[in-house]
This record gives structure tokens, C-alpha cells and sequence, in this order.
């Protein structure tokens, strides 16, 4: 099916729109202009017949006298009546004329007309073809009509003038036409050129090269541009979503691919000689805790996946944040004791809308990073209060603290400070990602404060509940 461009369809809207206008403007010129030329004929024959009648407003002698009218006509306007019908009629009906073998009868209608004082414009043919414009007016003198003055002209001037506006009209908007069709054609390319840049950029893109952007600078500020800078915008972000998967998909064969090594060590190991039940319960052991970093870790690329994709519906409950912080802070104080560490806990009630559990899991991960990272004789606080209307939780510790170049890059997935020492206490990095986006879907935020060799204060805060429960 045939399809124009769009520069051919804004060109051609562009014309029809143009042409309509033109036409419009010269029928609207036409008419006028015919009207106006009609309108100042008629005023020169009123004027010749009311100053010939005015003449002649005594009776007529024995019959009237083209001469004298010539002689009238000339003192008034100067010139002699060429080209001019003038034919006189007095009361008993003799008439004169100044054109030769041309007779104009009075109609009874115009009889009618004119007995009554009225003046009367017709339009006569004669027999070659002229067309006159004659006007009859009567002469009335104390009430009774002594004769009849008629003053007529042909059209033809006033058909050369209409015929010469119509041709230079038929020439000009053709012209005008052709002339905004070019214009019309250089505008919308110059107009739709970027549009091209992104058509070609979009190509480039689609062969998979995601680091081509549009040239922007020197564009105006109007539709175009901020498409380009749209386009530019979106193409950056899915470079970074691209980045970030290619990244991400790198992390997590790594990830697995450990526990994966180490299993299948494990088995060959105790599959080349026969062994002890004591071995074989120590090869299985290590079996269980790599099948259990391999479930953690595929735990949590779930949940971020069905995060990512918008799977997870929260609960809508009022959660007493001191409540659920207690439960964690009695679950973990026996094992930081183990670890010789100190587990304190400061809380007063702060009530948000929510869903508990993942709250729950928010702070389960936020203290199981703060202990695992916190060396024995160190301390970790976890303190929930309410502050300018936002609820607060802080879990502070003693530990090794996070380079101020890491701490940017702590919420991304996979990110460990030290990977080496992180795989040992059975972390993948994807416990702070999900942190982030618990805290994110409650409407919340997440930050932190760290001093290497000092420790680390995660704060999050969330819309505190207002209400009721």
C-alpha cells in the first residue's frame, strides 16, 4: 500500500490548507471587486442623468436638443459623452438619441417605475452583442412627468478590468502555490531532520549498540528537541538496565558457581575411596550448608525478580515497628552473645502501615549484616523511635566499617565490600538490595553512615501512621 512521508503529508496539509485560503481570498477579491466597479458605474451614470435631467427641467421645446446636452455634460464633468448611450424622451414620446440606428423602448414596467419618480437601472443587449448598463430617470415637473432621460454604457471596461484581476489571480496563486510547496518541502525537512538522527540512532541501537545518543546541542527547546533529549534519556537508562542485567547475570553464575564447584568436590572426594560414616557425614554436611548458600541465594534473586516485575502485593496492616524490632532483637541476642558481642535495644512504640513480615525480614538482614561484621567484643544497638512525623529504625554497630568509595554501591545486588570474607560467613550481597526495595515499597528510605574501623548506622525511615488501629 502506498505511504507518504511525513514531510510529503505536513507539505501537502500545508498546501491544501494554503490553497483554500488563496482561493477563498481570491473569490472574496473577485466579488468585491466586481461589486465596487459596478457600484462606481452606476454612481458616474446617476450622476450624468441627474445633471442632464436637472437641465431640463423646463419643457421641452419641439424636441429636445443632443447638442445642448453635449454642451451640459461637458461644463459639468469636462469631457464629451463618447462611448456613452444618451437617448431623451419628451412627453409626447419623440426621442433623440446620440447613437445611431439604436433604439431602446420604455418597457411598461419601466414605464411604471418611473411615472411614479423612480429611477430604473437595466441591463439591454443590443444586437452585436454590447451589453449596456442603462439607467432611466424621469423629469417630473410639479408633480407630472415631462419626459424621460435615459444614460447608459457598456460593460466592457468594467469585464477588461474583471477579466485582467481573474488572470493575474489564474498566474499568481499557482505561483504562490508552487513557491510555499518548495518552501513547505525545505521547512518540514529541516524541521524533521532530527527525526531522521533518531530513526538512524534507533538502527544503530537495534544492531546492539547501546552507547550511541543523538546530538542535542544546537537543537531549540520545542517538540523535536524534547523528543531527542527523551529518546536520549531513555536510551540511557536502558543501557544502564542493560549493564546491570549483563552485570547481574555475571554475579549470579559466579555465585552459584562456587557452591556448584564445591559440591561436586565434595562428592568426587568421597567418591574415590570408601570412607568412614564419620567422613561421609562431614562430606554431606558441607553438601548441606553449600545447598543452603545455593538456596539463599536463589531465594533472593526470586524475591528481587518479583519485585523487579511487580508480583508482590503487599499487606495493608498498621505494624507497631517496637513490636516486630523486639521479636528480632530476642531472636539474635544469644547469638551475639555467642559471638562476645553486646545486643542492646531502644524502642518506643512507632505504628506504620504495612506488611509485617517484610518489615520483619528488613530488620532480620539489616542485624544479621550488623553481627556478622561486627568483631567480638564490639556492640550493635537497634533503637526504633518517632521523629518529625516519620518513623525511625537504626541499627548501629562497631564493626569494620565501609569505605567511603563502597558506600554508594552497597545497595546494588551482589555488592560486597570484601567478597573473599563475605563468601566465608555465607553472604552473596543481595540482603541490602532487598532492604532497599522493602523500604522503598513501604514509601520509606534508606540510608547509612560509616567510618572505616569505627562501624556503620543503617537509619530507615518510614510515613509514620497517623490513625488509628
Amino acid at each position: 500500500m502506498f505511504s507518504l512521508s511525513i514531510r510529503a503529508k505536513l507539505t501537502l496539509w500545508y498546501l491544501v490548507i494554503l490553497g483554500s485560503l488563496l482561493f477563498f481570498f481570491s473569490l472574496f477579491l473577485y466579488l468585491t471587486m466586481e461589486k465596487k466597479l459596478k457600484e462606481s458605474f452606476d454612481h458616474k451614470l446617476r450622476s450624468t442623468a441627474y445633471v442632464i435631467r436637472s437641465s431640463l427641467m423646463e419643457p421641452f421645446p419641439t424636441g429636445p436638443s443632443l447638442a445642448d446636452v453635449e454642451r451640459i455634460i461637458r461644463e459639468h464633468f469636462g469631457f464629451k459623452p463618447i462611448g456613452r448611450f444618451i437617448q431623451l424622451f419628451d412627453e409626447t414620446g419623440k426621442r433623440a438619441s446620440n447613437i445611431k440606428d439604436v433604439e431602446i423602448p420604455l418597457s411598461l414596467k419601466t414605464l411604471e417605475s418611473l411615472s411614479k419618480g423612480e429611477e430604473v437601472f437595466e441591463n439591454v443587449t443590443l444586437k452585436d452583442g454590447t451589453v449596456l448598463r442603462v439607467l432611466s430617470v424621469p423629469i417630473i415637473v410639479n408633480g407630472r412627468m415631462l419626459g424621460v432621460v435615459q444614460v447608459g454604457s457598456p460593460f466592457d471596461q468594467i469585464r477588461e478590468t474583471l477579466r485582467e484581476l481573474l488572470l493575474v489571480l489564474l498566474i499568481l496563486v499557482p505561483l504562490a502555490l508552487i513557491g510555499a510547496s518548495l518552501g513547505g518541502l525545505f521547512l518540514a525537512e529541516k524541521a524533521l531532520r532530527p527525526i531522521a538522527e533518531i530513526t538512524k540512532t534507533a538502527n544503530m541501537i537495534a544492531s546492539g549498540d547501546l552507547s550511541q545518543r543523538i546530538p542535542s546541542t544546537g537543537l531549540p527547546r520545542d517538540e523535536i528537541g524534547n523528543l531527542v533529549n527523551t529518546f536520549n534519556h531513555m536510551i540511557e537508562k536502558l543501557q544502564r538496565s542493560f549493564d546491570q542485567m549483563k552485570r547481574f547475570t555475571a554475579d549470579a553464575s559466579h555465585e552459584l558457581k562456587t557452591p556448584l564447584s564445591v559440591l561436586q568436590s565434595e562428592i568426587e572426594f568421597g567418591l574415590k575411596r570408601p570412607r568412614s560414616p564419620e567422613e561421609y557425614q562431614e562430606i554431606l554436611r558441607s553438601c548441606l550448608e553449600e545447598i543452603e548458600r545455593m538456596s539463599k541465594i536463589l531465594n533472593g534473586l526470586l524475591t528481587l525478580a518479583k519485585a523487579d516485575a511487580g508480583a508482590i502485593k503487599l499487606k495493608d496492616e498498621v505494624v507497631d515497628v517496637e513490636e516486630v524490632a523486639r521479636s528480632v532483637w530476642k531472636n539474635f541476642f544469644k547469638v551475639a552473645k555467642e559471638n562476645g558481642l553486646e545486643f542492646y535495644f531502644e524502642g518506643e512504640s512507632v505504628k506504620v502501615r504495612g506488611d509485617k513480615d517484610y518489615l520483619k525480614q528488613l530488620i532480620v538482614n539489616l542485624v544479621d549484616n550488623a553481627l556478622k561484621y561486627t568483631p567480638s567484643g564490639g556492640y550493635v544497638r537497634l533503637s526504633t523511635f518517632a521523629q518529625n512525623g516519620v518513623a525511625l529504625i537504626e541499627i548501629e554497630d562497631t564493626g569494620e566499617g565501609i569505605p567511603e568509595e563502597d558506600q554508594g554501591k552497597i545497595f546494588d545486588r551482589f555488592f560486597r565490600v570484601d567478597k573473599a570474607r563475605s563468601r566465608e560467613k555465607g553472604g552473596a550481597g543481595l540482603g541490602l538490595s532487598i532492604c532497599k526495595w522493602i523500604v522503598q515499597a513501604h514509601g520509606g528510605e534508606i540510608s547509612l553512615k560509616s567510618v572505616p574501623g569505627q562501624g556503620t548506622t543503617f537509619t530507615v525511615r518510614l510515613p509514620l501512621f497517623q490513625g488509628t488501629s
